[in-house]
């Protein structure tokens, strides 16, 4: 850890430009058709699962989502998730769109007390300052490990052959996002805030 303080905020934002089209390349994207992904609108449960292992689980949510393009798909193309943290009952701030252009939103900012660490998805970066620097430094090789990349259906398919345990996405942190992902659809189809069980 960069440093010991209380976690306030954590602000997340996903726009991508595109979510993978089914098939030929016609029809809907995967992402925004509940058929192949059920609940889990966009990138939100994967964005979760991560940040579960920074920052811990979330306690509630409220969400709005809609389908801007209903061409797209039945599910949310665009997606705001406001909600509390277990971890020091910190502010959960979402956002998620595949129709949003011209972006260069993939990112995550995590503010506590004596600090704030920003990661760039997009850019593969991490920043970090304390609350009296001058601005964020770059602290990227600080933590990057030569062996990462996406290695989640590898691990899980290694495991299965009996290769390899499973060191990140076990069946509880699956649970657990399935769990957020279910929640943030009953607030967006009620207007509630869902308590995340």
């Amino acid at each position: 850890t960069f440093y010991d303080d209380t976690l306030r905020c954590v602000e997340m934002n996903r726009c991508l430009a595109s979510s993978g089209k089914v098939g030929d390349g016609f029809g809907a994207a995967w992402r925004v058709k509940r058929e192949y992904s059920g609940n889990n609108v966009l990138t939100l449960g994967i964005v979760y699962e991560a940040m579960m292992r920074w920052v811990g689980q979330a306690a509630t949510v409220s969400a709005l989502g809609a389908v801007v393009d209903e061409a797209d798909g039945d599910l949310p193309n665009v997606l705001t998730v406001q909600g509390t943290l277990r971890k020091d009952n910190a502010i959960l701030q979402m956002t998620f769109s595949d129709v949003a252009g011209l972006t260069g939103g993939n990112d995550v900012w995590i503010h506590g007390t004596d600090g704030t660490l920003h990661i760039d998805l997009a850019g593969a970066r991490v920043r970090f300052g304390k609350q009296l620097d001058s601005g964020l430094h770059d602290i990227t090789h600080e933590i990057a490990d030569s062996k990462a990349g996406w290695n989640v259906e590898r691990e899980f398919v290694g495991a299965i052959r009996g290769e390899n345990i499973v060191k990140l996405t076990d069946f509880e942190t699956g649970h657990n996002y399935m769990t957020f992902t279910d929640a943030v659809h009953k607030a967006v189809e009620t207007g509630n805030t869902v308590v995340v069980v």
